[in-house]
């Protein structure tokens, strides 16, 4: 079960196993107001959907890096965003949207 929630300003990712067992947790510097969205493949990668407000972050640019990956927020104010992580938590692209 993976369960995701905003806590400002981060949104938090959360993957447990089948007997309630926290596997790892993942916080991304993210500003958002709304809840995410998140589904899993037969793979076990886990899709994240949320709006984001990046500017709010750092006062200066709209790109955050979350692991490896890199994102940009197209709009000064909120952008929707994509993110494919692997079962381990690992995220492997992103798309913003707006």
């Amino acid at each position: 079960m993976v369960v995701a929630y905003v806590l400002p300003p981060k949104n938090i990712l959360i993957k447990f196993d089948a007997q309630g067992n926290k596997l790892w947790t993942k916080a991304m510097a993210m500003e958002s107001s709304y809840l995410n969205l998140v589904s899993t493949d037969s793979l076990n990668n886990i899709y994240m959907a949320s709006e984001i407000h990046l500017d709010y972050i750092n006062g200066q640019s709209g790109t955050i890096q979350v692991d490896n990956v890199s994102f940009t927020q197209s709009k000064n104010d909120a952008s929707t965003v994509l993110l494919k992580f692997n079962a381990s938590g690992t995220a492997q692209w992103a798309k913003a949207i707006g």
